[in-house]
């Protein structure tokens, strides 16, 4: 099991000095809007990720006046001390694990994953087709120790069939040829690897997860027909021309869409901002076991937990997270009178203008 036992920050929005100990089972972080609970998350993310879930620049993050964000934990990974620190500026972005510095994002990723249920937990659904694919690829990282390499095997052929349709305008040579071949390769094994995830998926989902949080049933179905019934290789030679017209090859793993269904209707247009927001959380419970599965050891994060759910909803959505036994960091404008401090070793923490009080029990 992984879990933080200390978190250590600087300049992280209204968070000028982040020092607290926390509780490998339920931590929680209440206080009014714009105190600075999200951003002790966001801090956590930040350990992971490399980045915000809220913003896309570092510079949001950091303190106004200060030109760099550090974060700094120590913990326990497989029952053996952990330390792990980012610092990351403008430009600059330092790892450490355990004293040795880390030469990339998905080294860290693969190490110390988060999964986060945020308050934008509908643009998974509502979005872009991309933001669907992302969030299948970074699901199947941490799962299928060949997928990543794949996936940039696969890339790198579609850059070069790219830039070859767009300088030579010879769609029969033998080079085209041979990164098409290498495309239709590496996107099979893409293709596999994204159907059976799902498969496995839609069968916990619907057997342990989802009956905790809403009634009924689901199904995430990967759609790639444009190219799967006919073959990707040949697709791709018969659309040279048109690929060379627009630019950029329009078939592929790489335009694939992924169908969130409920009850037989897409999730984004029958369910409420609450029931998605349910759904949501029993997809990530889900994720969440079949990590655990594949040994790994991740940390949940939940900001705004109440949001757009009553007292019954919130109860039982948390309770099917913290089913996981992962370690979990929630964030709520209240003080939920439903979790009892006392039980689980819960640790509870007031956040108001950026500081930090834990109560005692």
């Amino acid at each position: 099991m992984l879990y933080i036992e200390e978190l250590v920050g600087n300049s992280i929005r209204n968070l000028k000095n982040l020092n607290i100990r926390t509780s490998p089972t339920l931590n929680v972080f209440y206080g009014p809007n714009a105190s600075g609970k999200t951003s002790i998350l966001e801090s956590i993310y930040l350990l992971s990720r490399l980045k915000s879930f809220r913003s896309k620049r570092i510079s949001d993050v950091i303190t106004n006046g200060d030109d760099k964000i550090q974060v700094f934990a120590k913990g326990k990974l497989k029952n053996k001390t952990f330390s792990v620190g980012v610092e990351k500026g403008r430009g600059v972005t330092r790892i450490k694990f355990n004293g040795r510095e880390v030469k990339t994002a998905s080294e860290q990723v693969k190490t110390l994953p988060v999964y986060a249920l945020t308050p934008d937990h509908h643009t998974l659904f509502v979005g872009s087709p991309k933001e669907r694919r992302h969030w299948l690829d970074w699901s199947l990282f941490h799962v299928e120790q060949q997928y990543l390499q794949t996936w940039k095997n696969y890339h790198k052929a579609l850059r070069q069939r790219n830039i070859l349709l767009k300088e030579t305008r010879s769609y029969n040579s033998a080079e085209i040829e041979g990164w098409e071949k290498q495309i239709e390769e590496e996107g099979t094994k893409i293709d596999y690897m994204r159907t059976q995830y799902l498969a496995e998926l839609n069968e916990t989902l619907n057997k342990k997860h989802l009956p905790i949080v809403l009634p009924g049933d689901t199904n995430i179905v990967y759609l790639n027909h444009n190219y799967a019934e006919k073959g990707l290789g040949a697709m791709l030679a018969k659309n040279r021309t048109k690929d060379a017209n627009k630019g950029y090859t329009a078939l592929g793993p790489h335009r694939a869409e992924i169908a969130f269904n409920y009850q037989g209707l897409r999730v984004e247009k029958h369910l409420s901002r609450g029931q998605t927001k349910l759904f949501a959380a029993a997809l990530i419970s889900a994720q969440l076991e079949k990590l655990k599965k594949n040994g790994g050891s991740p940390i949940m994060l939940v900001d705004d937990l109440c949001a757009e759910l009553d007292q019954e909803s919130s109860e039982r959505m948390l309770s099917l997270l913290l089913s996981n036994n992962v370690q979990t960091f929630v964030s709520s404008i209240i003080m939920p009178s439903w979790i009892k401090q006392e039980e689980n070793n819960i640790a509870v923490f007031h956040v108001e203008h950026g500081k930090i009080k834990k109560m005692l029990k």
